[in-house]
């Protein structure tokens, strides 16, 4: 569920093991449904 939720995962790895870091943007990403053509072609749509 939380990897739902985050947009990167970096791995860190060193000579004592390996650090996962969850990064998540400020801003959600925008839905599917926003970039469909007929939203592109109507802006006034949106």
């Amino acid at each position: 569920m939380i990897l739902r939720t985050i947009d990167r995962i970096y791995l860190l790895t060193g000579p004592h093991g390996t650090t996962v870091v969850l990064e998540q943007g400020c801003q959600p990403p925008e839905p599917d449904w926003m970039n469909d053509p007929l939203l592109k072609a109507f802006p006034e749509l949106r």
